[in-house]
């Protein structure tokens, strides 16, 4: 898996290692460039609100842009681990879930092992891996997502119509005369 296909493609797996790693390289890209676009336009934009120039636009406009790519990039770094957990991409959603959710992400994707060996959405990549560097890897049984037995069909017969038959009233002064305050 190429660098590029690492930030920036959902598919495929990565293990605690490769997540934390990539995260830390995402922070400290994060503060070189910062400071590397401070330097070279000079001035944060956060002195005083009349001293806004071009060049705190162009850094503003540049930290922007850059924020845009390492969320899309963490984004789908955190759809791998969750990939690694046996969990689909859907619970990029507990990011969103105040307070408890951040917490979850963190518990489940920072410091929960993933399966080992193959798992639904494939085998573990080598990158920041150690147990992919094994001579021998013992693979694991490929587990299917659902399992539903075979039913033969068999030709469908609808039940015979049933008929109903009228009851006779009782009472009264004559046959079929309705009988009203009485049991019968």
């Amino acid at each position: 898996m190429g660098f590029l296909a690492l930030l920036f493609s959902p598919s495929g797996r990565i293990g605690r290692l490769g997540y934390w790693g990539v995260g830390f390289l995402s922070f400290f890209m994060m503060i070189v460039l910062w400071f590397g676009l401070v330097f070279v336009f000079g001035g944060t934009g956060f002195e005083s609100p009349d001293s806004l120039s071009a060049g705190s636009a162009v850094l503003g406009l540049a930290l922007v842009v850059v924020l845009l790519a390492m969320s899309i990039s963490g984004f789908m770094v955190q759809i791998k681990r969750w990939h690694d957990r046996d969990k689909s991409a859907i619970w990029l959603v507990m990011n969103f879930v105040p307070i408890i959710g951040p917490i979850w992400v963190l518990i489940e994707c920072g410091f929960l092992p993933g399966t080992p060996g193959a798992n639904t959405y494939g085998t573990r990549g080598a990158l920041f891996d150690p147990s992919t560097f094994d001579e021998d890897p013992e693979p694991a049984p490929v587990r299917s997502v659902r399992s539903v037995p075979r039913v033969e069909r068999t030709e469908y017969t609808p039940p015979a119509p049933r008929v109903a038959t009228p009851r006779p009233m009782q009472g009264g002064s004559g046959p079929g005369k309705p009988v009203f305050g009485r049991r019968v």
